[in-house]
């Protein structure tokens, strides 16, 4: 366990159309890390006002997750990182993965998202 830091050039992708900015290399972090995360902070790349924004981690899971998790997504005042949530959800609705949600208010329009295990809620409500 510990703290993995990779630092990596960004990308241009495009996701059902739309284009947005990405990290090269994303998918090789699980083999570096040698395990399963707990907690998933996504605050990059920089963001953006189109469809679609920070959905490197999309590629990753369910696989990536450890069986307590929260993933924390920050300024979910936009439209892209309101997208990305939604798709979150859905992965993990598909793979039956209980969660619980909540939001922490980061200033005028913008909050951050979290998605937590069943057995982290508390993440949901500090």
């Amino acid at each position: 366990s510990g703290t993995l830091l990779c630092i990596t050039d960004l990308q241009k992708e495009s996701y059902q159309g739309a284009e947005y900015v990405s990290y090269q290399h994303f998918e090789q972090i699980p083999s570096l890390m040698g395990h399963t995360a707990e907690l998933i902070l996504i605050d990059g790349p920089f963001g953006g006002n189109g469809e679609w924004a920070r959905r490197d981690i999309v590629k990753l899971l369910p696989e990536f997750l450890s069986p307590d998790f929260a993933i924390l997504v920050d300024d979910c005042g936009r439209k892209g990182e309101q997208n990305l949530v939604e798709e979150l959800k859905g992965i993990l609705r598909r793979h039956k993965i209980a969660f619980a949600e909540g939001k922490y208010q980061a200033g005028a329009g913008q909050y951050v998202q979290v998605l937590a295990s069943a057995s982290w809620k508390f993440a949901t409500t500090l």
